[in-house]
């Protein structure tokens, strides 16, 4: 759930500036490489 929740938070924040069509997929996916490079360590 705090994944859920982070990811949403930053999708939104994303979405402003540079739209939600990029953002959507883009942000998931930066979202879910930063976790799995944190994961890794």
């Amino acid at each position: 759930m705090g994944i859920g929740f982070a990811h949403r938070g930053q999708s939104s924040t994303v979405a402003t500036p540079l739209g939600r069509g990029w953002s959507e997929p883009a942000a998931q996916l930066a979202w879910m490489t930063a976790v799995a490079t944190w994961l890794a360590r």
